[in-house]
């Protein structure tokens, strides 16, 4: 009934040149347009902040997404391939958010961030995205 749309590898490089430039141009961005709103004790909360979500979604992800790139081309099954690795993904996403939302006054006080449930909430949403952005990005060109 629906037509899958085959795209072609000049319009998927595209595709993945345009997203890499804007990302990197907002990555260059944001820091020098937060260094002069923010005082300077508020941009060192913020860059703390962001250490953590590095940091941990560093860790978090196993590197699961790379996994793809090597998996994709000698499984015979592709569609059990993708549809079992995002399952795992967000099993890792929702069992770290849980563990987040349980442990984190003790893994925030490892960093010396003494905050309320909300901010370690935003806290925990943000290396969620963090984690599962690069995976659905790999899962994407694949």
């Amino acid at each position: 009934m629906f037509k899958s749309k085959t795209y072609n590898l000049k319009e998927q490089t595209a595709f993945l040149f345009t997203g890499k430039v804007l990302g990197l141009a907002f990555q260059i961005l944001t820091p020098i347009i937060l260094v002069r709103v923010f005082s300077q004790d508020d941009y060192g909360f913020y860059q703390n902040i962001n250490l953590i979500i590095s940091f941990t979604a560093a860790i978090i992800s196993w590197n699961l997404s790379t996994s793809l790139y090597y998996y994709y081309n000698i499984t015979e099954n592709k569609n059990q391939l993708l549809s079992q690795s995002l399952l795992i993904q967000l099993f890792i996403t929702i069992a770290f958010f849980l563990l987040f939302v349980i442990f984190g006054p003790l893994y925030l006080d490892f960093f010396q961030i003494h905050s309320g449930f909300r901010l370690q909430l935003l806290i925990g949403f943000s290396i969620a995205f963090f984690i599962n952005g690069d995976f659905f990005e790999s899962l994407l060109v694949v």
